[in-house]
């Protein structure tokens, strides 16, 4: 969804990425708390059900922002580098993206095993 989003504005510009960068990063302590602390930080309405939606829809916003903020870097650098040069840019930013994405969940595993 947040790849799709990106690809939607035409000409994305510096500005563009304060929205979906401050919303992918707030529910990420909260997360973090909700795993380390629990209490309040991870059942801010009571047990239950609304609960579990709670973490989920933290979860959604995070797996939406993401992405939508790494495709808008993405096409932010592009114009920086000749054509010839798109492929090998866009295979190193994915790369640090998928190890980016590897290491927290080894984090996140390793914080909810603790």
């Amino acid at each position: 969804l947040g790849t799709h989003a990106a690809a939607m504005l035409r000409h994305p510009r510096l500005r563009s990425l304060i929205l979906p960068f401050v919303v992918y990063c707030v529910p990420f302590p909260i997360l973090c708390m909700a795993g380390a602390v629990g209490g309040g930080w991870a059942a801010p309405f009571g047990d239950g059900s609304a609960s579990a939606n709670y973490i989920a829809m933290l979860i959604t916003v995070l797996r939406t922002f993401g992405p939508m903020t790494r495709i808008l870097v993405t096409r932010l650098l592009q114009v920086v580098y000749n054509p010839e040069e798109f492929e090998s840019i866009n295979f190193f930013l994915t790369a640090i993206g998928t190890a980016s994405n590897l290491l927290g969940v080894v984090m996140a595993t390793a914080l909810l095993e603790w």
